[in-house]
């Protein structure tokens, strides 16, 4: 039997990276300090076996694991969720979507292009979830509008159909498009359908809008300054505007060059991992791209300073 999960406690939700070892077999120590990290930084909620995690490159037994293993570590301080659609095949994805609930996490997240193929039609994307729905009991479900094998981004009249199923608690909309989250933030209020904007470009506006907190790849670099930022954004505006404009906005880029390649080696940066490996292909970093992540290191530590947070490492 399901309970209605903790998905609708807004604030910053990261979106977690799987740590290798060299032979790139999972290191479990540096993940539970990064666990511990993300803790530390004020995450409203974690987000495992999803794209960042690498969850095409893991086997359902490592998926299954992980996501059991960061219930275990986490407690009861904070929700968890975690990716449970890896096929077209509807029953296959019940299957396992039962499985990843027996892990402990507070709802399982549905692949938006995993339900319906490119070409498909929004009524096919529809029976191929209320066919999914009925086979999943009444397990807590969650949408990621995850952009390969390719992007499929819900309409607005899609999020309010599957806001009124009362199944879905959890949404990470990936549109990166201020209007379109606003509209569909605006359908979503008074529903169980909590929406997480992934762009941390427009995460201030559409934070002042009434979207309920963040899930984007900037949190692998400074969780803590989003934190604040969804704690913060009414109760300090000019504060949170210089942060959002001044440093968050400008160190997209970087974060997006090489992307989650940056991320591993920003976090063996600080220490937080022991290794940059990843089972996607490696990028190597110049000497430019290293000292820009040097640079945002400091800019970071600056910030956290500033807004009287903890160390960033």
């Amino acid at each position: 039997m399901s309970h209605k999960p903790r998905t609708d406690i807004g604030g910053n939700w990261p979106v977690m990276i799987t740590p290798f070892h060299e032979d790139k077999t999972i290191d479990w120590k540096s993940f539970e300090r990064l666990t511990d990290w993300y803790l530390e930084a004020g995450s409203a909620g974690l987000f495992t076996v999803c794209q960042t995690s690498e969850m095409y490159n893991l086997t359902n037994d490592e998926r299954l694991e992980m996501a059991s293993r960061l219930v275990k570590r986490v407690g009861d301080k904070v929700p968890v969720i975690a990716t449970g659609t890896f096929t077209r095949n509807i029953n296959e994805q019940a299957e396992f979507i039962k499985k990843m609930y027996d892990t402990g996490v507070d709802a399982v997240i549905c692949l938006a292009n995993q339900m319906a193929a490119e070409d498909d039609t929004d009524d096919v994307w529809k029976k191929n979830t209320e066919s999914l729905l009925a086979e999943t009991d009444d397990i807590p479900l969650g949408i990621y509008e995850c952009p390969f094998p390719y992007h499929r981004l819900l309409s607005v009249d899609m999020v309010k159909w599957v806001a009124d199923t009362n199944r879905f608690y959890w949404y990470k909309e990936t549109s990166e498009n201020i209007v379109k989250i606003k509209a569909k933030t605006k359908v979503t209020k008074g529903s169980n359908f909590n929406l997480y904007n992934a762009h941390a470009r427009s995460i201030l506006e559409s934070l002042r809008y009434g979207t309920i907190g963040f899930t984007g790849i900037a949190d692998n670099y400074f969780p803590a300054l989003f934190s604040w930022l969804c704690d913060n954004h009414d109760t300090d505006p000019k504060l949170a505007d210089e942060l959002h404009g001044d440093f968050i906005w400008d160190a997209q880029d970087i974060i997006n060059n090489k992307y989650p390649n940056s991320a591993k080696q920003f976090l063996y940066m600080l220490g937080v991992i022991d290794t940059v490996a990843i089972r996607l292909p490696k990028k190597e970093f110049n000497s430019k791209e290293m000292e820009a992540l040097k640079q945002m290191r400091r800019e970071t530590e600056k910030w956290h300073e500033r807004l009287n947070l903890l160390p960033l490492a």
